[in-house]
């Protein structure tokens, strides 16, 4: 072993990350995005993420420092959750690109919506609970 050999992979990163996620991460994701498609913010949330996918890991850390303080107003285990998931180098990128591939019409036709408009299938189960809600 030479004497730099030791330093060659010290600040190497993963070439192929694991984009595998676990089905609870998978739901809390699907979750997310279903939020975000009900409210119309595709094209804003696509931009953040995007912009700060250099910030991600920064932005975990943030998330363990104020975890103590935003527990009390928030849930701590989804806190712990998406501080973990922020210290993943692909984290924003599969979040981006799960947005954008559900964002595009193509999977906002596969509806059980009766009147077969354009909306996603989280968002076609929450109005006919909405509507259900009415009567």
């Amino acid at each position: 072993m030479t004497p730099l050999s030791w330093l060659k992979n010290a600040f190497a990163l993963d070439a192929s990350p694991g984009s595998e996620v676990s089905p609870e991460v998978d739901a809390l994701l699907n979750r997310l995005i279903c939020e975000v498609m009900r409210r119309k913010l595709e094209v804003p949330a696509l931009m953040l993420l995007e912009m700060g996918r250099p910030l991600g890991n920064l932005s975990a850390q943030v998330l363990h420092f104020v975890q103590p303080i935003a527990g009390c107003l928030f849930n701590a285990n989804e806190l712990q959750f998406w501080a973990s998931f922020l210290e993943r180098s692909d984290a924003l990128k599969l979040l981006a690109d799960r947005l954008e591939s559900q964002a595009r019409p193509s999977y906002c036709m596969q509806t059980s919506h009766p009147a077969n408009s354009p909306e996603p299938a989280c968002l076609a189960e929450s109005l006919s609970e909405g509507s259900r809600m009415d009567n």
